[in-house]
């Protein structure tokens, strides 16, 4: 490895860490209202709350739980069958 490309990657964490610290960095939505200082006190407070009581691995397992039912649900009532079209009187038809 050439000299040129040591220095490279010695200072790529320092160039790159500004753009993971700016505004370019993933947010959720809460983050992103908390940022806007769009919310009163009392609502900051409320989400706060409701933040702190959200489990992003159990709300998956919810999700994948409800979807399971679903589809248990779409295999037990199979989609209705579109009626089958009439043949034509090929002797009609002139």
């Amino acid at each position: 490895m050439t000299r040129t490309a040591r220095a490279v990657l010695r200072c790529l964490p320092a160039l790159l860490l500004p753009l993971l610290a700016g505004p370019l960095r993933a947010q959720t939505p809460y983050q992103r209202l908390l940022a806007a200082n769009v919310l009163d006190e009392a609502q900051r407070e409320s989400l706060a709350k409701l933040y702190a009581t959200l489990n992003p691995a159990q709300l998956r397992r919810n999700i994948d739980e409800t979807l399971e039912a679903l589809w248990k649900l779409a295999d037990r009532f199979p989609a209705a069958k579109a009626p089958a079209e009439p043949e034509l009187d090929r002797a009609a038809c002139g």
